[in-house]
């Protein structure tokens, strides 16, 4: 497992020189640093990440403070940023939506479809959350189902977007 962005370890007089260090490295990575030690003056690893998550998704909506609200209000989300135009929910675990005001016209949406397809929202008590989101009006496509240990309910937002209640036994 690599985390973090940048290592580049350099040796210069004897002494070494770490730009940029991160928490973990791979087995690989450190053999690699292990065994160029002796090398004076060269660069001795540079070690470079991809990607290490999603930060947010993004939503365009036609009425963007309309759909923060929603899920404000029916998802327990905080509103962190609001620029007139966009705006970033976040959600208790830090993932966040930005909303985005929408130009032109929605495009047909279906469950198979090009394009994506939902968010997944995880739950601790799959039963509590899809019983108050019921209460509170949410509109659901299909009724809970569980399988192999995974318990699911599909439902929209307020603008149509499909979203995907799921709580897991054990995670993947």
């Amino acid at each position: 497992m690599v985390h973090d962005v940048l290592l580049s370890i350099y040796q210069v007089n004897g002494m070494e020189i770490c730009i940029k260090a991160v928490s973990r490295i791979n087995r690989a990575g450190l053999r690699k640093y292990k065994n160029q030690r002796d090398r004076p003056g060269e660069l001795l690893l540079h070690f470079q990440t991809m990607i290490s998550g999603i930060e947010h998704v993004a939503i365009a909506s036609p009425n963007p403070k309309k759909l923060a609200g929603w899920y404000v209000e029916m998802l327990g989300f905080a509103v962190v940023y609001d620029s007139g135009r966009t705006l970033i929910v976040k959600a208790p675990n830090g993932s966040m939506i930005e909303i985005t005001t929408a130009e032109g016209d929605r495009p047909e949406q279906g469950m198979k479809l090009p394009g994506l397809r939902h968010v997944a929202l995880a739950v601790e008590d799959f039963d509590a959350e899809y019983g108050r989101l019921k209460a509170s009006g949410a509109r659901f496509l299909d009724e809970p189902h569980q399988a192999k240990g995974v318990k699911v309910v599909y439902f929209e937002d307020a603008d149509g977007n499909y979203l995907h209640l799921i709580q897991r036994e054990k995670a993947l």
